[in-house]
């Protein structure tokens, strides 16, 4: 079925006025605000006459996509999509955060990012170039520099044939896969990018004992849909985490952070201080911010309050 992402939260009254005017989604007093915000501040399809309509169109332009479970929004995943939101509307992109309902549960770890962008490349505007999506533990935080982090490696790193840019992360552990991790991924909006999101999630859906990137790696092995020239691997820690080691570097060499395999509480603890930074709280009350350090303060804290 076809969704309309910027819609499908119904039920809920408009959230316009709740959000500052300048630095939007900097209110949390309620857990489903930020998803609500983040749908809104940089809309997928942005209303003739609105401001993103006014602010003019990034190039290339992209779709920042995330998907959350609605069980998630009241953790990390409210402050992911700020974030993330925040960031697009920034630098002139779009953002859409979508639920999932099309996904059965026991999908999501499997296929989950691989249907998501299927379904979202079915409703893309025409005038987006590239989705770039995040799994919901994962965030961009390259905020200081003027460079836009994605349409930089695009530039740097797409050739004339490239349909979808993923980093490579030997390091990872989606069951026997090795290549890379598909916690992120540029992809071009394309018919050709559409007609491998199918066979991949076809071959999802055939055999439920594998998962996305296990298949990937069985498509590139197979050049299914001459896809070896047209996926190409990003180095390691470019646009994704290293599994290893999730903050490795600066924002500016390190613009993504994905926390994959983390504790919920880590996540949320992160995220908020990120979030609280971007919206100016952090240095109002005279702190900042060293995401590294603050990620092994949280995981210390988390190995302390865990039971013997």
């Amino acid at each position: 079925f076809i969704l309309r992402f910027e819609i499908y939260f119904c039920g809920f009254p408009p959230l316009y006025s709740l959000f500052r005017a300048v630095t939007p989604c900097c209110d949390d007093s309620r857990q489903d605000v930020l998803v609500h915000c983040a749908n809104k501040s940089a809309p997928m399809h942005p209303v003739a006459g609105s401001e993103a309509v006014h602010r003019g169109k990034a190039r290339p332009l992209i779709l920042i996509m995330q998907l959350a479970t609605s069980n998630l929004w009241n953790s990390f995943c409210q402050y992911s999509s700020a974030i993330n939101a925040a960031w697009a509307r920034r630098f002139g992109h779009r953002y859409v955060l979508t639920a999932g309902e099309y996904l059965d549960r026991s999908d999501l770890w499997r296929g989950g990012n691989v249907r998501a962008v299927l379904e979202v490349m079915a409703q893309v505007p025409v005038e987006v170039d590239w989705v770039f999506h995040l799994d919901c533990d994962a965030v961009i935080v390259d905020y200081e520099s003027s460079r836009d982090a994605l349409a930089d490696a695009i530039e740097k790193f797409a050739g004339p044939h490239s349909q979808v840019l993923l980093s490579r992360d030997e390091t990872g552990f989606a069951g026997s896969s090795r290549l890379t991790n598909m916690g992120t991924g540029l992809w071009k909006r394309s018919s050709w990018t559409k007609r491998l999101l199918r066979s991949w999630w076809k071959a999802l859906s055939e055999d439920r004992t594998r998962n996305e990137q296990e298949e990937l790696e069985r498509l590139v092995a197979s050049n299914e849909l001459g896809c070896r020239d047209r996926i190409f691997l990003l180095p390691a820690g470019l646009l994704n985490s290293e599994s290893a080691n999730p903050i490795a570097a600066p924002a500016a060499r390190q613009p993504v952070v994905h926390l994959a395999g983390m504790p919920n509480p880590v996540r949320t603890a992160l995220f908020r201080d990120l979030w609280q930074q971007h919206c100016g709280i952090l240095g109002s009350q005279g702190r900042s911010l060293d995401m590294r350090e603050r990620l092994l303060q949280e995981l210390g804290r988390f190995v302390l309050a865990s039971p013997d």
